[in-house]
């Protein structure tokens, strides 16, 4: 989890250590994947119940 953590995220820190930012890395695959995915399962949510 630590991993991927760093892989996606780019956090800032105060100088006590603690995050006081973050951006999400747009090259980040897993989470890439992740929202392909929630947005498959969304177009098709619409489709079928006409939303």
């Amino acid at each position: 989890m630590h991993g991927l953590f760093y892989e996606c995220f780019h956090l800032d820190f105060d100088p006590q250590g603690r995050v006081e930012g973050f951006a999400v890395l747009s090259d980040c695959v897993t989470l890439q994947a992740f929202l392909i995915e929630q947005r498959k399962n969304s177009a098709l949510s619409m489709h079928l119940f006409g939303d």
